[in-house]
């Protein structure tokens, strides 16, 4: 699998939080915007997130697209922003039916360095993704506990 910019990732978080610094000191802007990052399943240093069969795709095909999402993450969580990370598995169509599956999450405090929880799966919708983040992270009741976090979610 090629990329024509494997440094889309990098570069794209590293021009947000430039603009924020600016916006903070030329303007005098207040302030800290949650950022919620999209990243993988298969670049966490804490141990595996994906299921066996898909390693050799992830650490072999994947490489050059998990790299730059590894670096994205860093210098997030190098920054002193409010973020939360999320990595989903595998994206795949939603139901066409409307119907809800369950979604499982894994939690990871990278700053601490520990596993809180683990969620291993293989797929999850583009649309699930959406809804938990809306759900968990932006606006449910236990948005905080995902502060400076990673989720992995899936099914």
């Amino acid at each position: 699998m090629g990329m024509d910019d494997g440094h889309v990732c990098e570069n794209g978080i590293k021009t947000v939080l430039a603009a924020l610094q600016k916006a903070r000191t030329e303007h005098n802007l207040q302030g800290k915007p949650r950022i919620v990052a999209l990243s993988s399943t298969g670049v966490s240093d804490f141990g595996r997130d994906v299921p066996l069969l898909f390693v050799p795709l992830y650490h072999v095909g994947l490489k050059v697209p998990h790299k730059d999402k590894k670096a994205m993450e860093n210098s997030l969580i190098k920054s002193e922003e409010e973020w939360t990370i999320v990595r989903p598995s595998l994206f795949v169509d939603g139901a066409k039916d409307g119907s809800k599956r369950e979604i499982r999450a894994g939690k990871e405090d990278p700053i601490q360095g520990a596993v809180e929880s683990t969620a291993v799966g293989y797929t999850i919708s583009r649309e699930d993704v959406g809804r938990w983040i809306f759900e968990n992270v932006i606006e449910g009741e236990k948005a905080g506990e995902w502060l400076r976090r990673m989720a992995t979610i899936t099914y």
